[in-house]
């Protein structure tokens, strides 16, 4: 699952919904690790990307899959599904899948570091269609040239496809924590990600402090159940399902749906 930042919204193809991230130089969270001060304005995807935001993706840039952007267990893993690869490689296309529901909605899986720099990428160029090149995946705001392992690679000064800073990238922990967990008006840090200290419920609805998790009582999300059915049930949610259990800045599924780097 992925959350990114930007410096201002473009109009493309999937359009991420931002929210405003101020109250510059707020402290660190001294009980949480020293992470959240961010001494600029940014602003961070109000809801993890999508399965069919990342369909997209794949549509536009997978044809000819080579380096690796689709997994398999997108469509065979029916608790969290997903995508489905159609065709041979050279003209592969794309769909979302139905399980519990339409897949769309909810929150995109089996993502590493590289495939999140890839699509980073590709929404920083513009959204093209080709081939997976310095003009689509490989260059950007990371200059990734084919790489799909080692260290992680550092934020471009310039999009050498624009000319002009990058527009999106991915968020740099501090950010991620701040949005999640940072409360201006009380300049405090809550331990949930849903504005409250409070363990959460993990009923879908419109009350405040739900999240889609194991609850202690060990019963799942969307099923309200113990049991867990393997292969039948989808245990993901929709992005901003919860309604009411937004974080102070105004994210949703920062706690829970999936898990992510910097989560509960």
């Amino acid at each position: 699952m992925m959350l990114f930042t930007t410096l201002k919204t473009a109009t493309a193809v999937v359009v991420l919904d931002m929210v405003q991230v101020g109250n510059l130089g707020n402290p660190v969270d001294l009980a949480g690790g020293n992470f959240g001060s961010v001494n600029y304005e940014y602003q961070i995807g109000k809801y993890p990307i999508t399965i069919a935001q990342y369909a997209e993706f794949l549509n536009a840039v997978a044809a000819n899959d080579i380096y690796a952007l689709y997994d398999a267990n997108l469509a065979t893993n029916l608790n969290i599904v997903g995508i489905k690869q159609n065709g041979a490689t050279g003209s592969y296309s794309y769909s979302v899948q139905d399980n519990s529901g339409y897949s769309g909605n909810r929150p995109i899986t089996y993502i590493n570091w590289w495939r999140a720099c890839r699509f980073t990428n590709w929404m920083a160029n513009g959204q093209p269609t080709g081939a997976q090149d310095s003009k689509t995946t490989e260059d950007g705001t990371y200059t990734l040239s084919g790489a799909v392992s080692g260290n992680a690679k550092p934020i471009n000064s310039i999009n050498p496809n624009t000319g002009k800073t990058p527009l999106y990238y991915i968020a740099r922990e501090d950010e991620w924590y701040k949005a999640a967990y940072y409360n201006a008006q009380s300049q405090t840090y809550t331990r949930f990600a849903t504005q409250s200290n409070e363990i959460p419920g993990n009923v879908i609805s419109s009350k405040p402090n739900q999240v889609n998790y194991i609850n202690p009582e060990s019963l799942m999300c969307t099923t309200q159940s113990t049991e867990l059915l393997t292969g039948v049930v989808n245990y993901l949610t929709d992005v901003g399902a919860f309604t009411a259990s937004a974080s102070y800045y105004g994210t949703y599924d920062q706690c829970g749906n999936v898990w992510e780097v910097g989560s509960c």
